[in-house]
């Protein structure tokens, strides 16, 4: 396995740090993480040590204001702050690797960020795999906290306003204090102007999914506690794909490469991308 990494010029002139696994020959497909939020593309060696192996080439690239990224911390203005890099990214790792099937897959912040670009560019992609796609929040505000964030957004949008809890991403302990420990995740609380921006995306994503039809696969946690599980079905029966499958694992929670159930969703997907269409009884 041959990993590399450097850096891109995103947008706003942002340096944007990516980096990349290929297998020993030439690849058979290639696979782009969209990584979730406050944490960073390097987290996903379940994904690079699982599919590498089988031929994959996979890539992955830290968001504006995560990781080794340029970009103030969690924050954003737009959403296009985000799919504006993933196509810079698409673009060239299809120059890279030309007449290959790309696979997109995006966890939690980086689902959303996936539907909200699929809608504007499902051309330029083959397939893609959604895990705990964050299209419903886990805490919906009340039309007065909506209120008074609207106001503080248009004083100060890199206001603080709410952060991730590490307990809520995986059972195993380790995966929870090797986050706490990780350099490059960031602990504190997103913006307010972000918090704004993911809240429109989820909005487009449920309204708009009818224009996604190339083939989707979402997994989900049923004890997911940082998005509402309840999201991932609304944009399962939402989306227009014709070849589409919604796969619940009831007592995992966020991040599903990281729990028990990890080499049954790793299974899962490997089936999918083989084309199976028994996906129940396959993992």
């Amino acid at each position: 396995m041959q990993h590399e990494e450097d850096f891109f010029t995103g947008r706003h002139g942002k340096k944007i740090f990516r980096q990349w696994w290929l297998p020993s020959g030439e690849p058979q497909a290639i696979m782009l993480i969209v990584h979730g939020l406050a944490e960073h593309s390097g987290r996903y060696r379940p994904l690079v040590h699982h599919f590498v192996p089988m031929g994959y080439a996979v890539y992955g690239f830290d968001h504006l204001g995560h990781g080794k990224s340029e970009g103030p911390r969690c924050h954003a203005d737009a959403i296009e702050d985000f799919t504006e890099n993933l196509q810079r990214m698409v673009l060239w790792v299809k120059e890279r690797h030309p007449g290959k099937k790309l696979i997109l897959f995006g966890h939690s912040m980086g689902g959303l960020i996936t539907a909200n670009y699929l809608i504007d560019h499902q051309q330029e992609v083959n397939e893609t795999i959604l895990s705990a796609p964050a299209i419903m929040s886990s805490a919906e505000p009340t039309l007065g906290q909506k209120i008074k964030v609207g106001l503080l957004h248009r004083i100060r949008p890199r206001a603080q306003f709410r952060k991730l809890d590490p307990e809520g991403i995986s059972r195993d302990s380790d995966v929870v204090q090797d986050y706490r420990n990780d350099p490059l995740v960031h602990t504190g609380p997103m913006s307010i102007g972000l918090a704004l921006v993911l809240g429109g995306a989820m909005s487009r994503a449920r309204r708009d999914a009818a224009q996604i039809t190339l083939p989707v696969l979402i997994v989900q946690g049923g004890h997911d506690l940082l998005v509402d599980p309840k999201g991932a079905k609304a944009l399962f029966e939402s989306i227009g794909s014709q070849r589409k499958h919604l796969k619940y694992y009831p007592d995992a929670y966020h991040e599903l490469l990281n729990e028990p159930e990890a080499p049954l969703v790793l299974g899962l997907i490997e089936n999918w991308l083989a084309g199976s269409t028994d996906l129940d009884s396959g993992e």
